[in-house]
């Protein structure tokens, strides 16, 4: 399988939560501080709404992380073809190795990773280590074969 633009968008997608956490956090303490400003437009007050900005960025992103992440952690896993089994042909689809196509041969499930065969370096290292949504299963070839026992009519 080839991966697709939505693959690769949720091979980034704890950064992609936190930061649209930090916006929104953003959003709802700017909107709240702007009667502020219109009343006292001075520099204590810029000040001030600059510091809401940054601490409801950062509170944001965090509370994102830890409870929205997890609710699309589930959907994404679905998207890159998990559960995982050792063997399966895999996709990497971020980081120095991406595009290459190789075979889970360890599966930490409790921890969302694979480990795939990559190098002996990299093995021994254990730098071999994806997280279900770094990486999308392949469909094999005869895929139409096994679906209902036979080819497609």
């Amino acid at each position: 399988m080839k991966p697709r633009f939505y693959h690769h968008l949720a091979a980034h997608f704890p950064a992609i939560v936190a930061q649209a956490g930090g916006v929104a956090l953003v959003s709802f303490a700017s909107v709240s501080y702007a009667p502020l400003i219109a009343v006292d437009s001075g520099f204590s007050s810029l000040a001030g709404l600059a510091l809401a900005v940054v601490a409801a960025y950062a509170l944001g992103a965090i509370l994102s992380i830890l409870f929205v992440g997890p609710l699309v952690c589930r959907l994404i896993y679905r998207l890159v073809g998990a559960p995982f089994h050792e063997g399966d042909q895999v996709v990497i689809l971020c980081g120095k190795r991406k595009g290459k196509i190789t075979e889970v041969y360890e599966v930490w499930k409790s921890r969302g990773e694979v480990r795939l065969r990559l190098s002996d370096d990299e093995s021994e290292s254990v730098t071999d280590v994806y997280s279900y949504y770094e990486v999308l299963k392949c469909a094999p070839a005869n895929h139409a074969l096994h679906m209902n026992g036979g080819p497609i009519r």
